[in-house]
């Protein structure tokens, strides 16, 4: 006898549809619309909590077990018949349900658990399967404008699947298929970059999956609650709402008397080979090489921080955050002195460093890194090297991890930059009061035989 495998459960779509709650709707599917149906159950005209409750069951089994819609609708019929809640006759009383509604409560919550838990999947391998088609069914039964999609493929981060991840109207069957970068190339498909200028059916122009991984905001106190709906800083899911929760982070540090831009943050793309990052203050903006702003967006639509290529995006990002806090620097001097900017740059980067799992929380990204020496102490970048020439001049000073972050907190965002090079000379003369003080300090750190040898006096 032929043995066939066991069929594994769909986890992310029965954790989507068992987070859902029971809400009466007395007049119409409209008593809870568009969004609000992925965190509640209901089925419109139907007041009694035991039917609603019976029908929740019923569709939870069809999702956790694969029941058919056939097996459904006779096993539900028969206990709403016995309450009176169920019949196919014309006098039937106001609110009983039909074997056709059955069906539309069927299809319309087993498809919005299945394609919300999909979607979950799909953004989780979008990293190497990032372009993402519409499939609609394409037979007698699918919609002109669903149709009009179909093999439609558009990337997995485009504001398209926004509004049109499936399904987008009652009984939709449509689907999504991913692509990987060799596969979209063999089938020489068009990327399409324009959604179309019409919307799904009314009710369903959001995406079910996109909503329900958010936060939930019930697991807080009522005191976390208030503070995180006041100040709206939850997890950003793309580059505008990441503008301005940063912008409120930063906002938060000037609220505790440091010093900070003001006006908001922009972050835009930065196109050209070997180009770095930069920031103005004066304006909000923040410019991230093509490259960094991609993984930014990815990290954004995955909620989390877990690679190397991440972790290194990430703090280019809270590196450029960081010269919107502090004093301002002196832009002419920046300019035109390298031993000033260089060691302003290296305590900002090794301040983003020490933040960059505080901002992750501080952003609700899940964040998989360690503290900072159990992470990536050489991250690569443009200042890399001056900051691991000044973190081994400040374990020459016997300056722990511990200290290290405080002194290098307090430094970026409340010492003037005009004093850096004071400081540290300070800090070296405590130790050698026989070292001469003959050069900027920036320049000790930017040249290596200048570094070498005041490592040898240490």
């Amino acid at each position: 006898m032929k043995a066939f495998p066991e069929l594994l459960p769909f986890t992310e779509a029965i954790e989507f549809f068992n987070a859902k709650n029971i809400v009466v709707s007395p007049d119409s599917w409209r008593d809870v619309w568009a969004s609000e149906h992925v965190h509640a159950f209901t089925v419109a005209r139907v007041t009694a909590i035991d039917v609603l409750e019976d029908i929740r069951k019923a569709v939870g089994k069809a999702v956790a077990d694969g029941t058919s819609i056939q097996q459904f609708k006779s096993g539900l019929s028969r206990l709403l018949a016995a309450k009176g809640w169920f019949s196919e006759k014309r006098d039937r009383p106001p609110g009983a349900l039909t074997g056709p509604r059955l069906e539309t409560i069927y299809r319309t919550n087993l498809q919005s658990a299945y394609q919300a838990g999909r979607f979950k999947q799909l953004v989780e391998t979008a990293h190497v399967r990032p372009y993402w088609m519409y499939d609609a069914v394409g037979d007698h039964r699918t919609r002109p404008l669903h149709a009009a999609l179909n093999g439609k493929v558009y990337r997995f981060d485009h504001p398209f699947w926004n509004a049109w991840y499936p399904p987008n109207g009652f009984n939709c069957r449509c689907t999504v298929r991913s692509l990987s970068e060799d596969r979209f190339e063999r089938m020489k498909l068009p990327l399409e970059n324009e959604a179309p200028p019409h919307g799904p059916d009314p009710g369903f122009d959001f995406n079910p999956g996109m909503v329900r991984w958010q936060p939930d905001l019930a697991r807080y106190g009522p005191e976390a609650r208030g503070l995180i709906t006041r100040d709206m800083i939850g997890r950003p899911w793309d580059i505008p709402s990441l503008e301005e929760d940063l912008t409120r982070l930063r906002d938060g540090f000037a609220q505790t008397g440091i010093t900070a831009s003001r006006n908001p943050l922009t972050i835009a793309p930065l196109p050209g080979e070997g180009v770095t990052g930069w920031s103005n203050p004066r304006t909000g903006e923040i410019a991230l090489p093509e490259g960094v702003y991609d993984r930014i967006r990815w990290i954004l639509n995955i909620g989390a921080i877990r690679t190397e290529a991440e972790i290194d995006a990430f703090r280019l990002l809270i590196h450029e955050f960081g010269h919107h806090l502090g004093h301002p620097v002196d832009i002419k001097r920046y300019n035109s002195d390298p031993d000033y900017s260089a060691i302003k740059e290296a305590v900002n980067d090794l301040w983003a460093r020490h933040y960059l799992a505080e901002a992750a929380r501080a952003l609700n990204l899940e964040c998989r890194l360690s503290p900072f020496t159990e992470s990536r102490s050489r991250a690569p970048g443009t200042y890399s090297a001056w900051v691991e020439h000044l973190r081994a001049v400040l374990r020459k000073l016997d300056i722990d991890e511990t200290d290290e972050k405080k002194l290098i907190t307090e430094l970026n965002l409340s010492e003037n930059a005009e004093n850096l090079s004071e400081r540290f000379w300070a800090m070296v003369h405590e130790k050698k009061p026989d070292i001469a003080a003959d050069r900027p300090f920036g320049e000790l750190i930017r040249l290596f035989w200048l570094w070498e040898q005041l490592m040898d006096e240490l």
